[in-house]
């Protein structure tokens, strides 16, 4: 379990890990382990967008699962997806996440073998599996990851039936869903700062 603060009242320290998950919440739990694991009060704020049924939201950070209802999500779903922004407290590489430039990510993610495209000026593309996004300044704000999915096949890379979860039989979510509402708030929210 995490707890809220650190013993100095700061937030505790959230590792990102790609493809794996963010402190202690990993894909493929369910809404009940993670409100378990992760003992923050739930929060929204206006970069998040809207239809959010299927998430837990944060300050921060949205946690997507794979069904839901009008109450939220569904007690048997999945962690699929994760949208983080702005988190202070959110490390990536031991690094804080707001730290880091865009060219010395693209640099440190290619010595660590990622596959790195840039989708249009300050958006990277890992293997449609995870966004990173990037303020004005090229510092990063903002990271979307899906949950992985399997290795085809030899011989099956083009199969027309749609890419399951590692994790389970569920769809995996659309690519770039979230990663839209996220660019989306972004926007509404530097629109709304020019007042």
């Amino acid at each position: 379990m995490t707890s809220i603060d650190d013993v100095d009242g700061t937030p505790a320290r959230l590792d990102i890990h790609l493809g794996v998950g963010i402190g202690p919440i990993r894909f493929g739990m369910k809404p009940a382990e993670v409100l378990q694991a992760f003992q923050e009060p739930q929060l929204y704020e206006d970069w998040m967008g809207a239809n959010l049924n299927d998430s837990l939201l944060y300050q921060g950070l949205i946690l997507g699962f794979s069904e839901c209802d009008g109450a939220g999500p569904l007690a048997d779903s999945i962690l699929t997806d994760i949208t983080i922004h702005q988190r202070e407290n959110a490390h990536l590489f031991g690094q804080p996440m707001g730290e880091w430039t865009e060219k010395a990510l693209i640099q440190e993610l290619q010595e660590r073998e990622y596959q790195v495209k840039e989708q249009w000026h300050g958006v990277i593309d890992l293997w449609k599996q995870f966004g990173m996004s990037f303020d004005g300044d090229e510092r990063l704000i903002g990271i979307v990851m899906d949950a992985p999915r399997p290795k085809q096949s030899p011989g099956h890379e083009n199969a027309e039936t749609p890419p399951v979860s590692s994790l389970t039989d569920q769809p995996t979510p659309k690519p770039f869903r979230r990663l839209f509402l996220f660019l989306f708030g972004i926007w509404l929210t530097v629109e709304q700062e020019r007042g």
